[in-house]
Parts: structure tokens; C-alpha cells; sequence
């Protein structure tokens, strides 16, 4: 986020002193991100169907982070645990590295239809 808000604060700043000197006009600067109600469409990657609430896209999006995080604190666990046994191998191997992969496939996998 800190890069909209230098780009931003910038852009403002000149705005004024252009406005103020009487160099340019207001409305020759409209917000240089656009209007705040395209910027929730573009967030949730989904056209702006009429079909289709924007409360029924917040949860779709809500489902999504929520099982992510669910998701990583289940590896988190498995990972604590195979420490604490003795079965977690010091740097990477084949067979963990393509459990790895293996895992990360399909819980993005399944994560694609809350999306």
C-alpha cells in the first residue's frame, strides 16, 4: 500500500499547487486511480454483473481468506509436529519438496471455487 499512498500524495500535491497558481482547472485532475466503486471490482476480479450482489462477492472473498489462513496454520501444525517427532529433514529433498507442490497445488485447487 505504500506505493498508492506516495503516488497519491504526490499526485494531490501538485494537483493543489496547479489549482492554486491557476495553471490548470479541477477538474483537469479526477483521481488518478480512478473511482473508488471500480476499484472493489477489479479487487474481487469479477465483472460487475447485475446478477450478482456485492455482498455475495464479499463473501465469496471472505471464504477465501479464511480458509487460506485455515490452511496455513494446519501446514504450520504438521510442520511443529514433524519437528517435535524427529521426521523433518534438515534442507530439501525431493520427497518433501514435491509434497510441497503436491499441497500447495490442490489447496489452491480447491480454493478456486470461492473465488
Amino acid at each position: 500500500m505504500m506505493p498508492y499512498y506516495m503516488i497519491q500524495i504526490q499526485y494531490v500535491a501538485f494537483a493543489i499547487i496547479a489549482v492554486g497558481l491557476d495553471l490548470s482547472k479541477q477538474e483537469d485532475w479526477p483521481p488518478y486511480f480512478g473511482q473508488i466503486s471500480h476499484v472493489t471490482t477489479s479487487i474481487f476480479m469479477l465483472p460487475s454483473p447485475v446478477n450478482i450482489t456485492f455482498e455475495e462477492r464479499l463473501d465469496g472473498v471472505v471464504v477465501f481468506f479464511f480458509t487460506q489462513a485455515a490452511a496455513i496454520t494446519v501446514e504450520d501444525f504438521v510442520q511443529w509436529t514433524l519437528r517435535e517427532v524427529g521426521l523433518e529433514s534438515a534442507g530439501r529433498s525431493f520427497p518433501k519438496t514435491l509434497f510441497g507442490y503436491v499441497w500447495v497445488t490442490a489447496f489452491f485447487w480447491h480454493s478456486l471455487p470461492h473465488i
